[in-house]
């Protein structure tokens, strides 16, 4: 859809552009509505993209590394292993980079639930972990925003 909008506009603005050499003087004003035109739809595009993000490689992993204790729906089990759908944990980034990079032993309070099950360590990069976080954060109606790579390697410096 996004290529058809930019292909029409770009043949737009090629059609004005063989018409508008034609016409003279009022050339250069069409010429740059046209483009001011253009550009607004590419950065209503790139918007869109920005609202629409795509967690299709965090999803993946969270599939292969992640879902067989916190399930499809990252609900958990019970008490056995914590929900990440709304959960309190996901709000200190440093904690979730460290719950995955060194795993968890000991109690661990979610949404009010005592957990005790310990969570060995994750062995992913740490683009991964960015990818699996994002698809985490923005998963079952969480609303965590995103992390980044730089926010990952600051994380698992403090740790050490």
């Amino acid at each position: 859809m996004k290529r058809k909008i930019f292909t029409v506009a770009l043949a737009t603005v090629f059609a004005s552009s063989l018409f508008l050499a034609s016409c003279g003087e009022s050339e250069t004003k069409t010429k740059d509505s046209t483009k001011e035109v253009v550009k607004e739809e590419i950065k209503e595009d790139v918007k869109e993209v920005a609202i629409t993000a795509d967690y299709s490689k965090g999803k993946a992993v969270y599939e292969k590394t992640c879902q067989a204790c916190h399930q499809a729906n990252g609900k958990g089990l019970a008490t056995a292993f914590p929900p990440l759908a709304g959960s309190d944990y996901l709000s200190n980034k440093d904690a979730v980079v460290n719950a995955i990079t060194k795993g968890l032993t000991g109690e661990l309070t979610v949404n009010g639930v005592k957990f005790n099950t310990p969570m060995a360590p994750v062995v992913i990069s740490d683009e991964e972990i960015v990818d699996v976080v994002n698809y985490v954060y923005n998963s079952w109606g969480n609303k965590n925003g995103t992390i980044t790579l730089d926010e990952v390697k600051a994380a698992k410096a403090k740790a050490k």
